[in-house]
């Protein structure tokens, strides 16, 4: 039986060889490598999920591709893994994210295999939820009281280097996931968009993003997971930009560490921290919205539509 698997859910991002080549060479002895590619977001838990109790193994990882582990990232996780004394479900480590502009929770995931059987009880909630894997971590913890942790190490980038469309998606995505949080994400992105480097663009797509996902937010409550959704709004914004996609990737091992060492935090993001990287994890209650929130939705809707005639 393998001591752990690391499964790696992709949609083809430009770092998803980068991310299996580096996980691939950090798996030691015990350790298999699995890919759950171009699905949408939902079904590649379920599969995650799936695979690692086909497996057998004790522990698990999952990784989206649009992460790059530092060093010795799966063994520094291991260890903290093996002297938690506490059982629990998940252990969320964090990452320096692209679009937060600091350290969050996003992207790699740690769990202890043998919940993983019980967690495929709640698929159905899961599949139903715009965060699958944070909807199992909730039902795991209210339905069978195991709880899930926050590590407080930083193993890798999220977000970085990216394909512009991808780029775009994430960020739509967040315009909808986290639309509360405007006064934060919107001055980030657009203070980030003409410093004269050439990340420029990159803030450019995900600002253009942002604004396309708090749009779809004002009738929506979910942004969708498959990514075949954005293809056309994202290659109209190319277009619309000037912008041609990005070539391939190439990989420089060092460079993660550099960009980790060398990244720095600024107010806003200190200000937003309890929210974006909180010191315990756990994921807040899901609600359904109000019969005032739906009356208000609902209005706007039809405000909207006549309007438009």
């Amino acid at each position: 039986m393998p001591s752990h698997i690391v499964v790696v859910r992709s949609v083809m991002e430009r770092t998803r060889k980068a991310c299996l080549d580096i996980a691939a060479s950090q798996l030691g002895l015990g350790g298999i490598l699995k890919e759950v590619s171009d699905i949408p977001f939902d079904e590649a838990h379920i599969q995650s999920v799936q695979l690692t109790v086909e497996s057998g193994a004790r522990w698990a990882i999952f990784l989206d591709a649009d992460v790059l582990l530092r060093p010795d990232a799966v063994a520094l996780m291991m260890a903290e893994a093996e002297k938690f004394t506490t059982p629990f479900y998940m252990m969320n480590f964090r990452i320096l994210d692209f679009g937060f502009d600091g350290p969050a929770y996003a992207g790699v995931h740690f769990y202890t295999a043998k919940y993983l059987k019980q967690a495929l009880d709640f698929e159905q909630q899961a599949r139903q939820d715009q965060r699958p894997e944070t909807r199992m971590v909730y039902e795991m913890k209210a339905k069978r009281g195991v709880t899930s942790v926050a590590s407080t190490t930083l193993v890798g980038l999220h977000g970085y280097e990216q394909y512009y469309r991808d780029l775009y998606r994430t960020s739509f995505v967040r315009g909808v996931k986290f639309k509360t949080r405007r006064d934060y994400i919107l001055p980030t992105l657009r203070s980030r968009c003409f410093r004269g480097v050439d990340t420029d663009l990159d803030y450019q797509v995900m600002l253009w993003g942002w604004l396309d996902g708090s749009i779809y937010a004002l009738d929506h409550e979910k942004a969708p997971l498959d990514s075949s959704f954005y293809r056309e709004s994202a290659e109209r914004m190319l277009s619309q930009l000037g912008l041609r996609e990005k070539g391939d990737y190439r990989p420089d091992p060092a460079w993660v560490e550099r960009a980790i060492l060398g990244h720095t935090t600024d107010e806003r993001y200190a200000a937003n921290r309890h929210w974006i990287c909180p010191p315990e994890f756990f994921p807040p209650v899901p609600t359904p919205p109000s019969l005032l929130q739906r009356a208000r939705r609902f209005a706007g809707k039809l405000k909207r539509r006549i309007a438009s005639l």
